[in-house]
């Protein structure tokens, strides 16, 4: 069981899920765990393949202008890295914006925490299959992502104020 303490990004991209997790208190199902164990494998044999870190230890970074926590993959690389079970690799600007919407919403916040204008979304794709073959056949695929500095205000505008939501005494916090 991963333990954080403080304040973290997901937190503040996911409020319910961070909410309702806080007040259930619910134990991770089969389900989850397998899809953890088999996602932290890929990310950890990976990371360690393409830059040589072993990033298993690391731990959260803290924003000292917010408080907010915060963990990058590949913080040399300024990547974050993704494994994901679609079926399909996505081959237009709109279906490659849909498949990884969620995680450019996090390599956002993670840009305007570090302050910089540029980040690498890493996606290895566990099991897309090949149109031409039908084998399902493992992808990575990698998206430079550029960011502009008035985004980026932006975004640490918003986290910082979902953070302050999530004080003592806000309505939202479990």
């Amino acid at each position: 069981e991963e333990v954080r303490t403080g304040i973290h990004v997901s937190d503040l991209l996911q409020p319910r899920k961070a909410f309702w997790s806080r007040k259930l208190q619910l134990p991770a199902t089969d389900d989850e765990i397998g899809y953890w164990l088999a996602g932290r494998a890929h990310h950890f044999f990976l990371v360690q393949a393409l830059t040589g870190v072993d990033d298993a230890q690391e731990a959260s970074l803290v924003d000292p202008l917010t408080g907010i926590h915060y963990s990058p993959d590949l913080l040399q690389l300024k990547g974050e890295f993704k494994t994901t079970r679609w079926g399909m690799l996505p081959t237009t600007l709109k279906s490659v914006t849909r498949a990884t919407e969620g995680y450019i919403a996090q390599c956002r916040a993670y840009a305007a925490l570090i302050n910089t204008l540029e980040w690498n979304l890493y996606v290895f794709y566990l099991m897309p299959v090949d149109v031409k073959t039908g084998r399902k056949t493992p992808r990575l695929r990698v998206y430079a992502l550029t960011f502009e500095e008035k985004e980026l205000e932006n975004e640490r505008a918003l986290l910082k104020n979902r953070k302050l939501l999530r004080q003592p005494g806000s309505f939202l916090v479990a």
